[in-house]
């Protein structure tokens, strides 16, 4: 029977030392494949953060193009309304040397009617009253405009 214990033992031993390598082989089988795998997701996290920064480094580069057509439309802009402005006064300034001009001509034309209306009074005041005569007198002393060809002066 010595011998059959002996197998046993070391049957059992055997059988206790295949299955304890076999846990430890599992466990560091398992333990490597974790390892791998967080490699391959630390890869891909690593992948997918250089794809999000180029795109947000085109994202930038957009950005700041776009901030350039900004301020050049901005600047082209108040050059316009520069512009503008200065048309509109220039504009102003010549409006208010045409109304100058003609308020000026108004006064000329103003004065010349009164100048008129004056020769028109003193006309009237030296009409002849007396119809169908040859020498017409005027109703007051004096005699002649200066015109009368027919005066007896």
């Amino acid at each position: 029977m010595d011998w059959i214990s002996f197998l046993q033992n070391n049957i059992g031993e055997f059988v206790i030392l295949i299955g304890g390598s076999g846990i430890l082989y599992w466990r560091e089988t398992k333990r490597g494949k974790k390892i791998d795998n967080d490699g391959k997701v630390m890869e891909e996290w690593k992948e997918m953060y250089n794809v999000q920064e180029k795109k947000c480094t085109e994202k930038d580069q957009i950005i700041i193009k776009k901030d350039e057509k900004i301020e050049q439309l901005r600047k082209e802009k108040n050059d316009l309304l520069e512009e503008r402005y200065t048309f509109m006064a220039n504009r102003e300034y010549e409006l208010k040397q045409l109304e100058a001009k003609h308020a000026e001509e108004m006064r000329q034309k103003d004065q010349e009617i009164a100048e008129l209306k004056m020769q028109n009074a003193e006309l009237k005041w030296n009409e002849c009253r007396v119809n169908g005569c040859d020498h017409r007198e005027p109703p007051r002393d004096r005699k002649c405009i200066g015109s009368c060809t027919d005066c007896k002066e």
